[in-house]
């Protein structure tokens, strides 16, 4: 297709509808799967046992203007997930990249298990790496164990959350 997806006849909304579809579809198939009655405006939902979700945003790239569109409730909306994925490639070094990701990856499960307790709200996936990109440089890219830990203390400290941190005394 060439141009935008409403330039192209593409509603967005008939569009999300019809991953929405495919997802419940998927749900019927996968019975430890389901769909969350309150759906989201940017994206569909698929809710795993153990608290285990995957958002999925539908975007349509337009390769002649160069730009991406994302499928809403709303209908298209410009959006540019490329710019967040440059962001952080400009933020950590390549060489580091891997191990970052890895601290991503932890902190973000740590979170999820401790917002489970129904203390604090889990926040977006798009925080925790903006938070360890913060911390990045205080990384040894050695220890895992211990850089999650003083990641997890800056990250609770940064964020003022008692909650989480209350693990993790001050030195």
């Amino acid at each position: 297709m060439i141009g935008e997806g409403s330039e192209a006849g593409i509603d967005a909304v008939d569009v999300k509808n019809d991953l929405h579809e495919a997802i419940l579809e998927f749900c019927d198939f996968k019975k430890n799967a389901s769909v969350p009655v309150e759906t989201k405006d940017r994206c569909e939902r698929v809710v795993f046992t153990n608290h285990f979700h995957i958002d999925l945003p539908l975007y349509y790239f337009d390769s002649i203007a160069g730009e991406a569109v994302l499928a809403t409730a709303n209908g298209w909306e410009h959006s540019d997930p490329k710019g967040f994925q440059d962001w952080f490639e400009s933020a950590v070094d390549q060489d580091r990249r891997p191990y970052v990701r890895r601290m991503i990856k932890y902190l973000k499960s740590w979170a999820a298990l401790k917002a489970l307790s129904g203390k604090v709200k889990l926040l977006p996936s798009m925080a925790f790496t903006i938070l360890v990109a913060e911390f990045v440089n205080m990384l040894s890219c050695s220890d895992d164990e211990m850089d999650f830990s003083n990641l997890a203390l800056q990250v609770t400290n940064r964020l003022d959350y008692p909650h989480f941190n209350r693990h993790f005394p001050a030195s």
